[in-house]
């Protein structure tokens, strides 16, 4: 499989030599090849013929919207099993936890203001059926179906459709957690937009990166919106609050439901089984 993906990168003349020495392989649920020849470096991702690549297209898109942010997509190619998505290359280094739940990195809390200010002015046209009651409780249903206690009452639900009914669509990431965030020579660099357009709700991108920077632990999300915890990530909320006009108190209402939101995109999208429980448990908890 690596040989035919360099192969096939000769081929299109993207690159003009390599071999198997200079490729760094990366198992994850997909194979990804990064390659590197003395000029260009380039990201493959492939997938076999049972798997989507809409994440191809997702990116595109991202890309048109969030230039400084996504890796460009450049080529999809299908040859024999398998299709190559390939990508230019961001070089990166890792994103520690204390650039988000500290005040140490500005840059990247910068970067983050600023991608969370594109978002909003990328909103989608004023169409609110995603956010309308029927679906809140559909959601709610389906998290109910593995965990009938944490059924959300009425009341909660109806202020959840009115909070929602005043904000506008705007596409989200759709799994904006620590572990896709790297730094860049330019700043912050976003990866995987597998689920990129799949939730329209405004801060649910911001929610994920929250619960993601403090571990799920609810006793450290609990200090955070107390303002216990003086960090990148109080500055980043308040600044988002500024942009949709909304007070703190609000936003924590809204995390909650943004909480069941994302177990709903796991469940549906099939993701593993960990990540649902540590999300089920910050849900009790939270409901304790």
């Amino acid at each position: 499989m690596i040989e035919n993906t360099l192969n096939l990168l000769k081929m299109k003349g993207m690159i003009d030599r390599a071999d198997i020495g200079s490729c760094n392989i990366i198992l994850a649920r997909k194979t990804t090849v990064q390659v590197f020849d003395r000029h260009r470096r380039y990201m493959v991702k492939i997938f076999g013929k049972n798997e989507s690549t809409s994440e191809f297209d997702f990116q595109r898109e991202a890309h048109e919207l969030l230039q400084r942010y996504v890796a460009e997509p450049l080529l999809r190619v299908t040859e024999g099993p398998y299709t190559y998505c390939i990508y230019r290359y961001l070089s990166h280094s890792t994103l520690s936890f204390n650039d988000l739940v500290s005040n140490g990195n500005k840059k990247i809390c910068t970067d983050l203001m600023r991608y969370f200010d594109s978002m909003d002015k990328n909103a989608l046209i004023r169409d609110h059926s995603f956010n309308s009651p029927e679906n809140i409780q559909a959601i709610n249903a389906a998290v109910c179906r593995i965990a009938p206690e944490l059924r959300l009452e009425n009341a909660v639900c109806e202020r959840i459709a009115e909070l929602l009914s005043s904000l506008p669509a705007v596409k989200q990431h759709g799994d904006f957690t620590f572990n896709n965030l790297s730094k860049g020579g330019e700043g912050l660099i976003i990866f995987d937009w597998e689920d990129f357009g799949r939730v329209n709700y405004p801060g649910y991108d911001l929610a994920t990166l929250i619960f993601s920077s403090f571990k799920f632990d609810f006793q450290e999300i609990k200090y955070f919106f107390e303002g216990k915890i003086d960090c990148n990530l109080g500055k980043i909320m308040r600044h988002f609050n500024n942009i949709y006009n909304i007070n703190s108190y609000d936003f924590f209402t809204l995390f909650r439901y943004y909480l069941y939101v994302f177990l709903y995109m796991k469940i549906k999208y099939n993701y593993g089984e960990y990540i649902k429980d540590r999300v089920l448990d910050l849900l009790r908890q939270m409901r304790s």
